[in-house]
């Protein structure tokens, strides 16, 4: 019979590998997962890195939102490729998102960046329909700016591009229910939306409405 220090020593023991079993045991079991020499499944953390950035350790990576995730080839097996093409055929210039400011505040973007599609193309990304206006304007070739539907609160002034500019909004009504872009001046409703000055560049809108004063000066 063992008895004293020993006997203590070995209840401690007991102890502590039945902790071990039943930490364990809250770990789930994938077929993926390093067993080392005692038999039991150990996860090596996996560093999550955006362009270059740290973004902390986990045992899991999920891709969404069209993003593709691949295990490199041997030896670089041990990396995790995500990737996304972007937008396959998309025939603008720009975009325009408001949704963009968040992604440009967090540091994922910034305006005016340059994205090109699956296809080879290539528009660039505002969250304002008066930045890419600003972008637009001196050019002498045709562009053309898709406007993702929304309320945009602007004061814009069309580019004196020589040249048409088109801007596109999804949707068919002009009402709260519908996929309509509503552009409203800062001081509305005796605010100016959109000043368009002399000589313009020809002007193509469709499916925005717009709620401010609209001051043109044509010539003719």
């Amino acid at each position: 019979m063992t008895n004293g220090p020993i006997a203590a020593n070995e209840e401690d023991l007991r102890d502590l590998l039945g902790r071990i079993e039943r930490l364990e045991a809250k770990v789930p079991t994938i077929s993926d997962s390093r067993r080392l020499g005692d038999g039991h499944p150990h996860y090596q953390p996996i560093e999550g890195m955006e362009n270059a950035v740290s973004r902390g350790l986990g045992f899991q990576l999920n891709a969404t939102g069209g993003l593709t995730l691949v295990r490199d080839a041997s030896p670089n097996n041990r990396r995790l490729t995500i990737s996304g093409a972007g937008a396959g055929v998309f025939c603008y210039d720009y975009l325009v998102g408001a949704a963009w400011a968040a992604e440009v505040s967090a540091g994922r973007g910034t305006e005016g960046e340059q994205r090109t599609t699956s296809t080879g193309g290539t528009y660039k990304v505002y969250s304002t329909i008066q930045g890419a206006l600003d972008h637009i304007d001196g050019q002498s070739d045709e562009k053309s700016v898709f406007v993702c539907p929304g309320v945009y609160t602007e004061d814009l002034t069309w580019p004196t591009a020589n040249s048409l500019v088109t801007m596109f909004t999804p949707g068919d009504a002009l009402d709260e229910n519908n996929a309509i872009t509503l552009i409203q001046a800062t001081g509305r409703p005796t605010g100016t939306v959109l000043s368009i000055a002399s000589p313009p560049a020809r002007l193509r809108i469709t499916n925005s409405g717009f709620f401010g004063i609209i001051d043109a000066a044509l010539n003719g």
